[in-house]
């Protein structure tokens, strides 16, 4: 048998995911490891620094410091630490709309369904109280921030409502206005339960705050029926 040129034997042997491994990587795949590695080291630093002096006292300069960046790579970044503070609830936010649709799809929830609910909602947001508390403080000094919390409701609403809810409507705005006040009855709910430890049995407040879930996801129903009569 004819062996083949050394150098071409050594080639021809390698093992393929060996070739793919030891492949030269492009020098834009680095770039934007080291960029997305950057920005990782800026979200964890922020959550670090609002944890031990609050929101309305972090600045850019101690978020940098934090991270080892300097000021001019955190602008690279982030325009400022508002857009860095919601990009901090962007992977929450994901998952706790996830959460939405499932007790959505439900045909009809018990209130015990609520209860379960209500307790995965906790499991989600309960480690991250410094976000919980950032959150507040935003709401309180950042007009800019309304626009954020708005897309977080719009997006709710349209999983409640779908395509039922019109522009200059008064019974749309009505199932609005009902579906924003049981948001902001829940806010409220995960705050004092999580980050303001509020001394009441926790079983009990749950059970509460589950009725009311419970009797919205029963108007939505009605409602929708009476759509689907008309």
């Amino acid at each position: 048998m004819k062996l083949l040129p050394k150098k071409t034997r050594a080639t021809t042997g390698r093992d393929v995911s060996t070739e793919v491994r030891t492949r030269r990587r492009r020098p834009g795949d680095q770039q934007r490891e080291q960029k997305e590695n950057t920005r990782q080291k800026l979200l964890e630093a922020a959550l670090a620094v609002f944890g031990e002096w609050s929101y309305s006292k972090a600045s850019v300069e101690m978020i940098a410091d934090e991270a080892g960046v300097s000021r001019t790579t955190f602008y690279r970044h982030f325009d400022g630490k508002l857009p860095l503070a919601i990009a901090l609830f962007g992977t929450q936010e994901i998952v706790i709309l996830e959460l939405w649709d499932e007790l959505f799809a439900l045909d009809q929830p018990t209130l015990e369904d609520c209860c379960s609910w209500l307790e995965r909602f906790l499991g989600i947001v309960e480690p991250d109280r410094v976000l919980l508390a950032v959150l507040r403080e935003m709401d309180a000094t950042e007009p800019d921030a309304a626009i954020e919390e708005l897309h977080y409701y719009g997006a709710v609403l349209q999983r409640i409502w779908g395509e039922h809810i019109r522009e200059n409507d008064k019974r749309s705005d009505r199932l609005k206005a009902k579906s924003l006040l049981m948001l902001l009855q829940l806010d409220q709910f995960i705050y004092t339960v999580c980050v303001r430890d509020w001394e009441v049995n926790r079983g009990a407040i749950i059970q509460a705050m589950a009725e009311q879930i419970h009797d919205f996801l029963q108007f939505r129903r009605a409602e929708l029926d009476l759509k689907r009569r008309s």
